[in-house]
């Protein structure tokens, strides 16, 4: 039986059959009216109720996945993604694991909007990006999701701070410098500003890059295997940022990689094997 009473914090009012929207209110004559209107015009109400329900369930979702299928055909037809559904919510800290082949990275170039699927949907914040056309997407996806490279991907002839504030170049926007400053002083470069990439440890441009990513408050920061060109000490140093970028910032973070130490760090670790993805029990960090 579906359940139409007035929760505590949430209203859903309905209006002259029309749907306003979701209220906030301790005002027990709202609740009242919500009542009235539910029981002398129930189809409507029902209709927006299942409306309002599904636009919360949505909210929840940063990223979402609806049967993401890639298929390569260059004689032989291989499926390198095969109906996956995957779900992110807010916060999300999350590993993917598997083995080369397997389809790990075409499921983050799908998600960076890098590649379109040969069938299915990928939603970004409730945005279809395989609907976007190609100047569309490439504002998305600059202002909506960060991308980390195994290789850092910073542009070696301009400084550690423009390579950070290159999102923001490109798109014509100032600079926060309050949260500027907390994204430096958070990844431990703030003193490495007005150096080049070349003069810094592949940890530290690591750390560039995370700042970069960090800096348009994205969506979704996916990273690519990104200790997988590092040393011990400085992947265990990457991987233990990652944690707390995610708690500091509230970032939704996925990260691809081969490494069972940064993938037992995360909250929840899914293997891709063959081009389906599947989640893992009793592996991450509440276990690691």
């Amino acid at each position: 039986m579906v359940n139409l009473f007035i929760q505590e914090e949430e209203y859903l009012i309905v209006l002259n059959l029309g749907f306003i929207g979701n209220r906030k209110t301790s005002c027990p004559y709202v609740a009242c009216l919500f009542l009235l209107l539910s029981f002398s015009h129930f189809p409507v109400t029902l209709c927006w109720y299942f409306i309002y329900k599904q636009r919360r369930i949505n909210a929840l979702s940063i990223v979402k996945t609806i049967n993401l299928t890639k298929t390569y055909d260059s004689g032989v037809k291989v499926n390198a993604l095969s109906n996956v559904n995957f779900e992110l919510q807010k916060g999300d800290l999350v590993a993917i694991i598997g083995d080369s082949g397997s389809g790990k990275s075409t499921l983050l170039h799908l998600l960076a909007g890098v590649d379109k699927p040969t069938s299915g949907e990928v939603y970004i914040q409730d945005k279809n990006i395989t609907k976007l056309g190609k100047e569309e997407l490439t504002v998305f996806r600059r202002r909506n999701i960060g991308v980390i490279y195994q290789f850092f991907n910073l542009i070696p002839n301009i400084s550690v701070r423009k390579n950070i504030l290159l999102p923001l170049l490109l798109d014509n926007k100032r600079e926060d410098k309050k949260y500027f400053d907390e994204i430096i002083t958070t990844l431990g470069i703030d003193e490495k500003l007005d150096r080049f990439p070349k003069q810094l440890s592949g940890g530290e441009q690591q750390r560039v890059a995370i700042a970069r990513s960090l800096l348009t408050r994205p969506a979704i920061i996916l990273a690519d295997e990104p200790t997988g060109n590092l040393d011990r000490r400085n992947s265990e140093e990457i991987t233990s940022l990652f944690r707390l970028v995610n708690k500091r910032f509230e970032s939704t973070i996925m990260i691809i990689t081969h490494d069972e130490k940064v993938a037992n760090s995360c909250d929840k670790v899914y293997r891709m094997v063959d081009g389906k993805l599947n989640q893992m029990d009793g592996i991450g960090y509440e276990n690691y």
